[in-house]
């Protein structure tokens, strides 16, 4: 197992910075998901921890030692690949037994290593097929088992589930997460897919533009986002966002937009709110946070635009006034009936609310 450091880290590419003076901790035996948009500088990050593209400024530290310019090869680190990487005219046996055999080690430490990696995986049955002969999903457990032959100080894990269909993918998260618990080695996983890093990860890093953005447990990021940018980037709907000012109407705190004001009486920690009086100011709330209902006591009125079946769950779209608001129910709290057109009542939970500076899109409080 390993402890990864990245001290002020800069990858380059020709003029551009891909990371820029990146820093982050991540401990021995964590689960680590790098979650951004493509060219965020998540897959760069990985990289160079790899040690595949060199770093330009900073440090990359393994368990303390620094190992910026040190081969790949001798970091120990198991890369694993996106479309697996597979040698196809080898059987699943020799797939596995390909970096020992190339490492020189003996036989019976090759065979006891792969009937204890076989066994963990459940391929013991597929062990003489050829890849081509597997599933996506067993294909990726291959690719997995090979890094597990020689027991890496990490593990890399560059979208690995990419390739997968929609089934596979939320077997092979629970297979991960499995795996991670039973090896107890740190993993390193990089995805733009918030959904999978939300499952898997006991420590999720948002990045945006070659920077981290929030890095912390996933639901720290997803109750408390750091940015506008985590905001909309975490959580499927992401937050709804309603652009207005702080005013006090009778001595209470009040947030102000066009067509709607939201009592902020009871607002946690609302002495804060004071210094912001006058000024232009972002609400946030998540979508399966707002309450609504066809009749709800003291609620703002919406028109119902768009409703949409998620199983479970229903979505809907509604204009309250000029603003766009999206709302997630739970299937059974919803009334039975079709609510497409329908007006209804929006109550915004005071303990629920987060608020934004517009300027530098920080989260205020």
């Amino acid at each position: 197992m390993a402890k990864i450091e990245f001290k002020e880290v800069t990858v380059r590419y020709g003029a551009t910075d891909a990371v820029r003076r990146v820093s982050l901790e991540i401990p021995d035996g964590a689960y680590c998901c790098l979650l951004g948009p493509s060219g965020c500088g998540k897959t760069s990050l990985l990289r160079a921890l790899a040690g595949f593209v060199p770093v330009a400024g900073g440090e990359v530290l393994l368990d303390g030692t620094r190992v910026n310019g040190i081969y790949p090869g001798d970091r120990n680190l198991a890369m694993i690949f996106q479309n697996f990487a597979l040698y196809p005219h080898l059987t699943v046996r020799a797939n596995f037994e390909f970096p020992l055999r190339a490492a020189g080690e003996p036989a019976a430490k090759i065979a006891a290593r792969l009937a204890a990696v076989a066994g963990m995986l459940g391929m013991e049955g597929l062990l003489d097929r050829y890849p081509r002969e597997l599933s996506g999903g067993q294909q990726q457990r291959v690719a997995i088992g090979r890094a597990l032959m020689r027991t890496p100080r990490a593990f890399l894990l560059d979208e690995p589930l990419g390739n997968l269909d929609a089934k596979l993918k939320v077997g092979m998260r629970a297979n991960l997460r499995e795996l991670h618990d039973q090896v107890g080695a740190t993993f390193v996983h990089v995805t733009h897919d918030q959904t999978e890093a939300l499952a898997l990860a006991n420590l999720l890093v948002v990045m945006n533009e070659g920077r981290i953005e929030q890095a912390g447990p996933p639901d720290a990021l997803y109750d408390r986002p750091a940015s506008l940018f985590v905001a909309g980037f975490v959580g499927s709907p992401p937050m709804n966002l309603l652009d207005g000012t702080l005013a006090e109407v009778g001595l209470v705190p009040t947030f102000k937009a066009a067509g709607l004001e939201v009592d902020l009486a009871t607002v946690p920690d609302r002495e804060r709110l004071r210094s912001r009086m006058g000024k232009r100011i972002l609400m946030g709330i998540r979508p399966e946070h707002l309450v609504v209902g066809l009749d709800s006591p003291g609620g703002l009125r919406a028109r119902v635009v768009v409703e949409e079946f998620a199983g479970p769950e229903v979505v809907l779209d509604l204009l309250l006034g000029p603003h766009a608001l999206k709302v997630r129910l739970a299937r059974d709290t919803a009334t039975g009936r079709r609510l497409a057109g329908a007006e209804v009542r929006v109550v915004f939970p005071p303990e629920r609310l987060l608020f934004f500076d517009p300027e530098t899109g920080r989260r205020i409080f």
